[in-house]
């Protein structure tokens, strides 16, 4: 289930350090009477900035994080005017990490947009020097470019979250690192930044200890202040961005983790000091870490303003801690199309097994997926084996492959052996039609459901294919894994998922499943006559591996029902034992397979235009692409599955319930209930972009 922050409790992850941390700047600490002393007066800007100028008074000052409350403060880098042409171009390429609030003309010592009558050579309590990025020297001033020296310089003021927060501390967020004059706890991550000529760095990013009850206050206040970083690009794990452990910062001091708090991360204009460290320019100044220039601009923002774009903070997994954000637009969208999925016909009862969150946790685990396999096919639904497949199911299927595809994500279908060549066919018929950007690689998996074994199971998921009836029937190579290489699906809840793993979420998709006594039975609890292959036992050995599995499903036959089993056992199949046992991480349910389908492609569009998801997700680096998506996904689910049914019913699929009728799919007319949903869909994606 979906967790919005604000209404339950998780704890940071362990910080216990493993294998050769980060080297500990280890700096005694300053005159803390000063810093609190600087506080509770409230000191102004212009103050400050004199006491500054003193050269003396504020030598034992160790950060301006806290003072000057409701003031904006920047970061300073000072470039030669050689490089400085290149250098504008980074922080142009990179704004989250490097957000530009002034560029000063060569030589030019004030920043008047910022500050009255401000020198920067003198305002700033502590600066450093870079003599060819390696030698580092710290400096009171920068008295050393009097005169016509400072006429080769261009000075770079750069947002600052020490200005997030002044703001937070207005909205009585408590921030440890601002009352004891420590500086904030400053990490390298593995992620890199936009490279421009010689100027190039992993993104440094600033970690503060968030009580959880004030997440969601936080978020509004970041999204109020894009110039200073902005929101967080990244709550929970640090290993996720390559930080060994919490205890070993690579600038500034260990944070203090207050009970009930968590990790938040913002991209931190620190990165500037590795971006000139690695530029290996002859000579480049910086402010000291903690030291930042204190400008007259007010800090003022208001959280009682609801706004669209609104980051909402979700909580994938606890162990590890696994945080997303989207958009409170977005999570609007997708709560929709959750309850115009849910019209129950008297043959599903579905609803009865609805949780809601279901259907957002699985597509915001599908988007950061690259490798997906769909389990399709209810095969021998009939009274006789003529009757190959139902007709809901691949609608849904294809509906869910096109938006996956349409993502660059690679989509594999498994069908059982016997439907092979009718899944081939509607894939080759659907590219022709435009329903699929391209061909999706068909698999069977024939291991006889009487001598299950999960160790041959585990063989396919690995690609392991020597003692395995395994086949790609889109492809003429005799064994697949001649074509698969290894991935490293991302972890689920209390999970570590190994590396040699072919996919990394695994979807049933109305797909029948066994029963607890081992048996495959139809809706009404007749067994159905031809026994399927038991492609349920994949989603087994994947939730066994850790890799998120979703059931798209309408009834209490199907693979991922075990999830809901105690309301299929009361609700759909009373008193009986049909009810699949198989259970899924997230479990969509609907009125029928195909409106399920519908609903997680379109809560994946949803994700995949929705501004805040698609900056968190790329962590603040590189061009927004959301925009580009909205245009590329905008006619995936216009088509309605009214092509695709046509497609199924032409290759022999028939209706389940009403098997003789045409354009009936669970018991009810396409052009009745059916092209209802997928208008009431189509209708909420669309109202995003107005």
């Amino acid at each position: 289930m979906a967790f919005i922050y604000g209404s339950e409790q998780t704890h940071p992850p362990s910080a216990a350090p493993t294998g050769s941390p980060p080297r500990l700047r280890k700096v005694p600490y300053g005159n803390l009477s000063l810093h609190e002393e600087l506080q509770d007066k409230n000191i102004a800007p212009k103050d400050l900035r004199q006491l500054a100028r003193d050269g003396t008074s504020l030598k034992n000052l160790r950060t301006t994080a806290g003072l000057c409350k409701g003031f904006a403060q920047t970061n300073v880098n000072i470039i030669h005017k050689e490089y400085a042409t290149e250098f504008h171009a980074f922080c142009e390429a990179n704004p989250v990490v490097m957000p530009l609030l002034y560029v000063s003309q060569l030589g030019e010592v004030a920043a008047p947009p910022l500050a009255a009558n401000s020198d920067i050579r003198y305002d700033i309590p502590k600066y450093r020097r870079f003599d060819n990025g390696s030698k580092i020297t710290n400096l009171g001033d920068l008295s050393e470019l009097g005169g016509r020296k400072f006429q080769d310089f261009a000075t770079f003021y750069v947002g600052c979250t020490f200005t997030i927060d002044s703001a937070l501390k207005r909205a009585n967020v408590k921030l440890p690192h601002c009352t004891d004059d420590r500086i904030v706890s400053i990490y390298r991550t593995n992620r890199n930044c936009h490279s421009v000529g010689r100027f190039h760095s992993n993104i440094m990013v600033s970690m503060r200890a968030i009580p959880e009850q004030q997440l969601a206050l936080v978020l509004q206040v970041c999204a109020l202040l894009p110039e200073h970083h902005g929101e967080p690009i990244h709550i929970g794990d640090p290993k996720e961005l390559g930080i060994t452990s919490l205890d070993y910062p690579d600038w500034g001091d260990p944070t203090i983790f207050p009970e009930d708090s968590v990790p938040v991360f913002w991209a931190c204009g620190a990165t500037a000091i590795e971006v000139i460290r690695r530029a290996e320019m002859p000579v480049a100044y910086t402010h000291c870490t903690g030291s930042m220039f204190v400008t007259d601009l007010p800090v003022s923002v208001d959280v009682s303003c609801s706004q669209l774009n609104t980051p909402i903070a979700i909580r994938i997994s606890s162990a590890p801690l696994r945080v997303d954000l989207i958009s409170k637009a977005c999570l609007s969208v997708i709560h929709n199309i959750d309850a115009f999925i849910q019209f129950d016909s008297i043959f599903s009862k579905s609803i009865h097994c609805h949780t809601e969150g279901e259907l957002l946790m699985a597509a915001l685990q599908l988007s950061y997926s690259e490798r997906v396999l769909l389990i399709v096919g209810n095969p021998s639904q009939g009274p006789t084996a003529e009757v190959a497949e139902t007709t809901d199911g691949p609608p849904g299927a294809i509906a869910i492959a096109a938006i996956l595809q349409a993502l660059g994500k690679t989509v594999f279908f498994l069908v059982d052996n016997k439907s092979s060549k009718t899944y081939a066919a509607l894939i080759n018929r659907c590219i022709k039609l435009g329903h699929l950007k391209e061909s999706i690689h068909v698999e069977v998996y024939a291991q006889s459901s009487e001598n299950y074994s999960g160790s041959l199971a585990q063989k396919f998921m690995s690609g392991d294919t020597s003692k395995l009836a395994l086949g790609d029937v889109t492809s003429k190579r005799n064994s697949i894994s001649e074509c698969i290489s290894p991935i490293t699906p991302p972890n689920c809840e209390g999970k570590t998922a190994g590396n040699s793993n072919r996919f990394d979420h695994i979807i049933a998709v109305g797909r029948l499943g066994r029963s607890r006594d081992g048996r495959y039975y139809r809706r009404d609890g007749s067994e159905v006559s031809v026994v399927p292959d038991p492609l349920e036992d994949i989603l087994v050995v994947a939730t066994e591996l850790g890799i998120p599995t979703t059931g798209v499903c309408c009834y209490g036959n199907q693979v991922g029902m075990g999830k809901a089993a105690n309301a299929v056992a009361e609700y759909i199949m009373p008193g009986s034992t049909a009810g699949c046992v198989t259970p899924c991480s997230n479990l969509v349910v609907a009125g029928c397979a195909n409106w399920a389908g519908y609903g997680l492609a379109a809560a994946l569009y949803a994700l995949a235009v929705c501004p805040v998801h698609d900056r968190y997700t790329r962590k603040g680096v590189g061009t927004p692409t959301h925009g580009a998506r909205a245009a590329q996904l905008g006619g995936l689910l216009e088509q309605g599955d009214g092509g695709v049914l046509g497609v199924c019913e032409g290759l022999g699929m028939r209706d389940e319930i009403r098997p003789r009728n045409s354009g009936c799919v669970a018991g009810l007319y396409f052009h009745q209930e059916h092209i209802t949903v997928i208008r009431k869909i189509n209708t909420v994606l669309s109202d995003m972009f107005k």
